[in-house]
């Protein structure tokens, strides 16, 4: 995990520890994973099996707003286009790309750099010396022209290296110039070595290391936001579902109310009392009310998908009604806590996210070690000198004729009185990797309490489907044997038949709360399963959910400075789902 590289022992030791520190606490998180094998409702009797019915009209896809135009769509689609036009997924998919270029950044400190440096001098001084022109001239003149180009490269060591080739051009009246005018030539070769501060590979590296670390960082902070983003979409997916399916309930609610508000008007003149009739106009009002807020609700959920997904073709049809076309997942699985987790601690993108803070945080310690050691460089010169009369080739060839070249070397030696700023650094990075430390284990902690409430989610919403179903079931047959007996008393003549009208609307009431909340637990099952793949980092890899590094033109560049540069540009695709499966 931590990889301590090229590093002085010191440095070594501290990525060693810290590789210690992380092991051991992994390990601590792999038994309490292992210790969570049990499921967390073991100890209740097993759900009934979840059996629903493939003509339940609450899941029949059927238009609910016909003057309004209907596009059928499939989650997966919504994905696929979620992907492809989601202008906030664009933003997550933008940042590994920015962070990359801190790479190319820091790999230019080594870049070898060309110079040329060219100055033109016109002297004109007093003489205060007869030894200045050695003549008797008031003023001393002199023209001079420098040319130096070269290039020079820093190395991972640390080290420095220069070559450079000087020409000057001097005329002036001395009579201590010879010849005059002349040409002189130099050529430069020197180099300066780090002996403390600033040496090693490791150390000069380290930057573009941590650059890379940040880059897979914001790579795995992408993944994340994208999981995010996916779930939600599915989230308001599957509300919409539930919500049509209210919708249908309400619309036959109502229909029965304002049946049965006819039938006690048609008899008000013989047993229906005033006070019934006022009341069941009133039911009719409520659940009409009722009606015209559920069926808003479908429409700032479809808007919500719209706003989710940014799919022009979406944004541009206007006003439509979004029939989704996926079916309930009816099955009851079993999950595995112990799996789950393993799987959560290996895959989820804040775990790798954690670890690289980290790794990145102990280079950054290292760094500000070396960076509280002296500065004690080692320089040295060498050169080819040639001097020739008012012509520069004849020059450039004498400064090889001579018998060798001239050099020079030495050392420099700095040592801070008190250090302090390097000591602050040093102080700010150990408690900067104390606290990622702290930052990592939270982490863990946070994933497996994720992973816990995501598979109690998951059964105890299985369960609750089950029973939701079992009390729709149970109100649908009250309100038939209520229908049936109030038919047969109406044949028969009762004067209680009138009281069943008043029963039907209560029955009618129940049925159409418990199918609402059949729904709501069917679509709250059905992200369950969802957040538990995201809960272990299997979403997007499950869904066969790949991104790509690629190039594309940079369109305003080209229109502004007429130039076709690429830009680097994240490419998502989706591939045919897998079983889903936790």
């Amino acid at each position: 995990m931590i990889n301590s590289g090229c590093a002085s022992p010191e440095s070594s030791k501290i990525a060693q520890e810290q590789e210690k520190i992380v092991s051991s606490m992994m390990q601590s998180y792999q038994r309490e994973a292992v210790l969570m094998s049990e499921t967390t409702l073991s100890m209740e009797a097993p759900p009934a099996e979840l059996e629903i019915p493939a003509d339940e009209p609450l899941l029949v896809p059927q238009r609910l707003m016909d003057p309004i135009p209907s596009k059928e769509i499939g989650l997966q689609e919504l994905w696929m286009s979620a992907l492809q036009h989601s202008s906030q997924i664009r933003v997550f998919a933008e940042l590994p790309l920015i962070r990359e270029t801190a790479i190319q950044e820091a790999e230019g400190l080594f870049d070898a750099q060309l110079f040329v440096d060219g100055r033109y001098y016109d002297r004109n001084d007093p003489v205060g010396s007869s030894l200045t022109t050695g003549n008797e001239a008031s003023r001393f003149l002199e023209q001079e022209s420098r040319y130096s180009a070269g290039i020079r490269k820093k190395f991972a060591t640390g080290t420095e290296v220069y070559v450079s080739q000087d020409l000057n051009h001097i005329e002036n009246n001395s009579i201590y110039l010879q010849p005059n005018p002349q040409a002189g030539a130099k050529l430069l070769v020197g180099g300066v070595q780090p002996l403390l501060n600033g040496a090693g590979i490791r150390y000069n590296t380290a930057i573009i290391e941590i650059a890379r670390m940040d880059t897979e960082l914001a790579q795995n902070e992408f993944l994340r936001q994208m999981e995010s983003h996916l779930l939600e979409i599915s989230r308001t997916y599957w509300s919409l579902q539930m919500f049509r399916g209210v919708v249908l309930a309400k619309q036959r609610s109502l229909e029965e109310a304002e049946s049965v508000l006819n039938e006690l008007e048609s008899r008000g003149e013989f047993d229906a009392m005033k006070s019934q009739i006022l009341r069941a106009n009133a039911v009719v009002s409520e659940r009409r009310a009722d009606l015209i807020r559920t069926e808003s609700a479908i429409k700032n959920a479809t808007e919500r998908i719209k706003s989710l997904v940014n799919d022009p073709a979406l944004r541009e049809a206007g006003l439509f009604e979004l029939i989704p076309t996926d079916t309930f997942f009816d099955e009851a699985i079993t999950v595995d806590m112990k799996d789950a987790s393993r799987m959560a601690l290996e895959n989820r993108p804040e775990v790798h996210q954690a670890y690289l803070q980290l790794q990145s945080a102990v280079l950054r310690r290292e760094m500000s070690i070396n960076e509280q050691l002296p500065t004690l460089n080692a320089f040295a010169e060498a050169y080819l000198a040639g001097i020739a009369d008012d012509d520069y080739n004849d020059a450039w060839d004498n400064q090889f004729d001579g018998e060798g070249p001239g050099y020079m070397v030495g050392l420099r030696l700095e040592i801070p009185i008190g250090n302090n700023e390097a000591n602050a650094i040093n102080t700010r990075r150990r408690l900067e990797l104390r606290q990622l430390g702290y930052q990592l284990q939270t982490t863990l902690e946070t994933i497996l309490l994720d992973v816990k409430i995501s598979v109690r989610e998951v059964e105890t919403s299985l369960r609750d489907l089950v029973a939701k179903q079992e009390s729709m079931i149970a109100s649908r047959e009250e309100l038939d044997n209520l229908r049936k007996r109030k038919d047969s008393l109406i044949l028969g003549g009762k004067a209680n038949a009138v009281e069943q009208l008043d029963l039907l609307l209560d029955a009618q009431e129940r049925q159409a709360s418990a199918e609402e909340s059949f729904m709501q637990s069917l679509a709250a099952y059905q992200v369950s399963l969802i957040s538990l793949q995201r809960a272990q980092g299997l979403l997007l890899s499950e869904e066969n959910v790949q991104t790509a590094r690629t190039t594309s033109e940079d369109e305003d560049a080209v229109r502004r400075l007429g130039e076709g540069r690429k830009l680097p540009q994240m490419e998502i695709n989706i591939g045919d789902p897998e079983p889903v499966t936790p």
